[in-house]
């Protein structure tokens, strides 16, 4: 997936007309289409603007990518209690069964405090 800069610099290089559109055929077609061109030209002529939203981009894209990493660490934290709540599941079953502490211990990887608590 593209970033949210890349998106911002392809979309400057589609209306700076260097993928071959013509912006000014389009333009003379749709009102619409030309009011939109022309403040994206004034857009461009102020480097102020053209700094802000180019900052505003960068921003966006780390914060995309700060929220996969926290998504990540979620998945990842969750994936080991649920690994650790099994093991604990397994071990009350083994438990109930009658199986020995020490082959409880060895199945499951538990310690022997946290089986005699069970």
């Amino acid at each position: 997936m593209a970033g949210y800069s890349e998106r911002l610099y392809g979309t400057e290089y589609v209306m700076l007309n260097k993928e071959g559109l013509d912006m000014n055929t389009a333009s003379g077609q749709n009102d619409m289409i030309a009011e939109a061109y022309g403040e994206f030209q004034k857009f461009l002529q102020d480097e102020n603007l053209c700094k802000m939203a180019r900052e505003r981009a960068r921003y966006l894209e780390e914060l995309h990518q700060m929220s996969s990493s926290a998504e990540q660490y979620g998945l990842e934290k969750g994936r080991k209690e649920g690994i650790e709540l099994a093991r604990l599941e397994d071990a009350r079953k083994f438990k109930s069964l009658g199986v020995s502490t020490e082959i409880i211990i060895e199945a499951t990887g538990l310690s022997l405090e946290t089986v005699e608590t069970l």
